[in-house]
């Protein structure tokens, strides 16, 4: 329990920092006729004291990803940020092509032991590479960026990871994870051995 207070206190501290050197944050609580003690308390609590959650949330308003979200809106804890990213880049939409190619591109980063870059993604799930890309983009807060040109990528947290696995993550997608994990298998036998 002492800890725990100890945690809050930190977040406390870091919340109010960030507000206060961000005017981007300042005025997103002024649009919401909220004094700043009153946003700190509120972001300090949906994040239970998880770094990961204030470091997204906070960049997201800051960033003004978040300018038509209240206060009460807000994630609560880092699963429910990434619900609600996931609903953010359009992983619901009804045109099944795309959510299937966002997720087996996110999927494959998953199952990757190593950073990759967008042209193998782009082969591994036979898609094209600017459409990889664009979904690298989107959701380029979750995954490391490494080298230069062209640069490799992985999933940045293993929370993150754990949250594609979710199965009703993946439903909600409406897409098979069996038929992914089928489609790379394909794909790498069809590169070690051919059409046969």
């Amino acid at each position: 329990m002492q800890y725990s207070a100890e945690s809050l206190a930190d977040v406390k501290v870091y919340i109010d920092k960030r507000t206060g050197n961000s005017a981007s944050i300042q005025n997103w609580i002024n649009r919401q006729n909220l004094q700043r003690e009153q946003f700190v308390v509120a972001v300090a609590e949906k994040s239970q004291n998880n770094f990961m959650y204030l470091r997204y949330v906070l960049n997201d308003i800051d960033s003004g990803k978040y300018s038509d979200v209240n206060l009460q809106d807000l994630p609560r804890e880092l699963e429910g940020y990434y619900d609600k990213h996931w609903a953010r880049m359009e992983m619901a939409v009804k045109d099944k092509e795309l959510r299937r190619r966002k997720l087996k591109v996110i999927y494959l980063l998953t199952k990757t032991r190593k950073p990759v870059c967008c042209d193998i993604l782009a082969d591994f799930a036979e898609e094209d590479a600017l459409d990889v890309q664009e979904v690298l983009d989107d959701w380029e807060q979750f995954l490391r960026r490494s080298g230069d040109s062209p640069p490799d990528y992985s999933i940045y947290h293993a929370s993150f990871q754990r949250f594609l696995h979710r199965i009703d993550v993946v439903q909600k997608a409406g897409v098979s994870l069996r038929d992914i994990e089928t489609a790379i298998s394909d794909n790498l036998w069809e590169d070690l051995y051919g059409d046969e």
